[in-house]
């Protein structure tokens, strides 16, 4: 999220802080997206797992997604806040908008899941 965001990626950052190499805190202004970004995390539950297609990325703000296909066993196997199946970053142009593009994924997300 930070990445989409800023434009850098804050693990690689540290690390290469930690280690003496140079870094960059993203890009310059000029090429910076304005707006805001977003996370939203699907948990697993019995069923199998069914994020939302590609195709619908850009309709619903998604410039992310992250499947995790190993978390939790959906019969209570969700142990820890990091146990989630799918999670997807979000931008929009301002706050409102995001908060929306986020109640759209996850109501997308659910409209996949069967029951």
């Amino acid at each position: 999220m930070i990445e989409h965001q800023y434009g850098f990626n804050i693990v690689e950052t540290r690390i290469r802080i930690d280690a003496g190499l140079e870094f960059s805190l993203g890009p310059a202004m000029s090429t910076w997206s304005p707006g805001v970004t977003g996370f939203i995390a699907c948990y697993p539950d019995a069923n199998p797992p069914r994020p939302i297609a590609a195709q619908d990325f850009q309709a619903l703000g998604i410039v992310e997604h992250i499947a995790h296909h190993d978390a939790g066993d959906g019969k209570g196997g969700v142990m820890h806040s990091t146990d989630f199946r799918d999670s997807y970053v979000v931008k929009a142009p301002n706050s409102e908008t995001l908060m929306r593009r986020i109640a759209a994924v996850e109501d997308a997300h659910r409209s996949l899941q069967p029951g």
